[in-house]
């Protein structure tokens, strides 16, 4: 589910001031310490770039921005991930949005579960889309050379006796 959706069913409540900047939350000790599962994978819509966001899917910790090094920033949230290896939380610092967010928009959530087996099912949903929008790119761009080299070989044809 999505981090605001995943907010809500954890019982986390949260208000905007008037400008829909600064928000309030609520029992956020609902979530803090605790161990989820996280995942997400999107393609840009440039299909030549890189993905949006690669998150395999990986158990993390919840912790609050307070507990952030003082370089590092987490924006439209007052929570962050930390992957858990070995039975420790990571220093890695995952933000529960993508960098496509903008003023009042926060951007795309990573996609956040209870259950292992789930985020991974999700995951690999996520990622046969992606197979798939990107066979369909490949057929149109071969298409769309093959019909490049056919309008070269008429113009050839008209100047070479």
């Amino acid at each position: 589910m999505n981090f605001e959706n995943w907010l809500k069913a954890n019982g986390i409540s949260w208000k905007f001031n008037s400008q829909y900047i600064d928000e309030t939350y609520e029992h956020l000790e609902n979530v803090i310490g605790n161990q989820y599962w996280i995942c997400d994978y999107r393609l840009n819509k440039e299909k030549d770039s890189k993905p949006i966001r690669n998150v395999t899917p990986k158990l993390v910790k919840v912790f609050s921005n307070t507990d952030l090094p003082k370089n590092k920033r987490v924006y439209y949230s007052p929570i962050h991930f930390r992957e858990v290896k070995n039975g420790k939380a990571s220093t890695t610092v995952i933000g529960p949005y993508d960098n496509t967010g903008y003023r009042s928009y926060p951007g795309v959530s990573v996609n956040i579960f209870d259950d292992k087996v789930e985020c991974i099912e999700f995951f690999e949903e996520q990622c046969n889309t992606a197979i798939k929008e990107y066979e369909e790119e490949l057929t149109r761009r071969t298409q769309e050379i093959h019909h490049r080299i056919d309008e070269i070989k008429k113009i050839k044809e008209k100047f070479i006796l």
